[in-house]
């Protein structure tokens, strides 16, 4: 019997009918068994190289991308996935110009626009930041993700009102987004509304609860509000995830001492002074503390 095999075309299809159904291992051989026929097919490569990039195989999903990119030079989803593998590495500045590449291709890819507004605000360029975040908003004005980092450059520069309107419509899109909920629980206990803090910060660690900063400004809202065993054991867990974290130490070691626990805030802020010995931050409150200790 004549089993007819299937085309490139073909391969490509399931595979990405696959990638969309998140099964990502099983994308993958297709992807490979199309690049085994043509080793510089230029999808194949770029969508392998996205799938190392889910895996965290940084190195290899730059490598892949780039042979894409060599292939395909004009593609701005591919410039833009390269960005965000080499984000993942830190390396800023050059996710940066990968970035612009993908803008400069096209100038409505609201997602390159997005990524580019994001890292240019980590940067600390804020107006070019709101310049580009508010493109991407005025393109897609129901982009949650383009809110939500909009809204981040503008609590940067001070505008913490427009920021949390902002995350509220970023979350009246999405519910379920993570981020933005730790933006706005932390925009709110800034502003001393604890209760809806504490609401919006819970959220965000049902849905990532690897993310220090969530369990941190939970801790500080509920220290305000008197849960000091839970704001403990909260501030306890964030520096459980960046133990090294000299910031996270410090704000642990001021609710351990308002809380009376001297000897382990005393521990906690050797350890950020371990962590920072430059910041002087630690040595401060460690001599406060010695001050209410006697």
């Amino acid at each position: 019997m004549l089993v007819m095999q299937m085309t490139i075309q073909e391969l490509l299809d399931e595979a990405l009918a696959l990638h969309n159904a998140q099964r990502i291992v099983e994308a993958g051989v297709r992807y490979r068994e199309i690049l085994a026929r043509d080793p510089d097919h230029p999808g194949a490569l770029h969508l392998t190289g996205v799938i190392a990039l889910q895996q965290q195989r940084f190195d290899k999903a730059i490598e892949l991308i780039r042979r894409a990119i060599a292939v395909r030079p004009d593609s701005a989803a591919y410039h833009n996935n390269l960005g965000n593998a080499l984000l993942a590495q830190d390396r800023r500045e050059q996710a940066i110009a990968s970035y612009r590449k993908a803008v400069e291709l096209d100038g409505n890819f609201v997602d390159a626009l997005t990524n580019l507004g994001s890292a240019l605000r980590v940067r600390g360029d804020l107006a070019e930041a709101k310049a580009v975040l508010d493109r991407a908003t005025e393109l897609a004005p129901e982009n949650a993700a383009a809110l939500n980092n909009l809204a981040n450059v503008l609590d940067m520069r001070g505008e913490g009102d427009r920021a949390i309107e902002l995350y509220r419509r970023a979350l009246a899109i999405n519910e379920y987004y993570p981020e933005a909920c730790r933006n706005l629980g932390r925009a709110l206990f800034q502003k001393k509304e604890y209760d809806e803090a504490i609401a919006w910060l819970r959220k965000a660690i049902a849905g990532e609860p690897d993310k220090a900063v969530a369990y941190v400004h939970l801790g500080l809202s509920l220290h305000e509000l008197g849960a000091n065993d839970e704001a403990l054991l909260n501030l306890q867990r964030a520096v459980e995830i960046e133990p090294d974290n000299a910031q996270l130490l410090g704000n642990y070691g001021i609710v351990l001492t308002e809380c009376g626990r001297f000897d382990d805030a005393r521990e906690i802020y050797r350890r950020a002074i371990a962590a920072d010995p430059t910041s002087g931050v630690a040595d401060c409150n460690l001599g406060v503390l010695s001050l209410k200790a006697g």
